[in-house]
């Protein structure tokens, strides 16, 4: 449905989701319009959308990041006020869960808006908690490593400038 991006489906596949009475509905539902307004490039609604998301779940680390990731990809020529609010989302997200992936996603925000001292230091942390991860046993070492070769990229360049 998505990726065919057929409102008509769409629609469809949301009273489903409503009717279905799942203890985690509303959390699917707008996880589903995200998704589907990202495919057909409706940064209105997609906006929308994602700030309903965060007041209704904001203690979720991994939505806050990717809610954060996102308004970086579509906000990021628009106002820093979009910024601004996807940094917090960012900062909550890591206040919840410092881990490697929101910490990346927290140094490019402050990176975007110009706080190269707070980029460094995150994208630092980044590379610190993905050292760590790394000598551990787990699943995400391949995502884990390129968080890392991403930071060491974005604090070469921050240096250079």
């Amino acid at each position: 449905v998505i990726n065919n991006r057929d409102k008509e489906l769409f629609d469809k596949m949301l009273d489903v989701i409503k009717s279905a009475n799942l203890s985690n509905d509303k959390d699917y539902e707008l996880n589903v319009k995200a998704e589907y307004y990202e495919q057909i490039s409706d940064w209105n609604n997609l906006y929308k959308v994602t700030k309903e998301h965060i007041a209704f779940k904001h203690d979720d680390p991994r939505l806050l990041n990717d809610a954060a990731e996102r308004f970086f990809k579509y906000a990021r020529d628009k106002n820093k006020e979009d910024l601004k609010l996807a940094l917090s989302w960012a900062k909550q997200s890591v206040g919840y869960e410092s881990e490697c992936y929101n910490n990346f996603t927290l140094g490019k925000l402050y990176n975007a808006l110009n706080d190269k001292d707070m980029a460094l230091a995150t994208f630092e942390k980044c590379i610190e908690i993905g050292e760590l991860r790394l000598k551990g046993n787990t699943s995400d070492s391949a995502n884990i490593y390129i968080y890392i070769k991403e930071a060491e990229r974005m604090i070469d360049d921050i240096k250079l400038k």
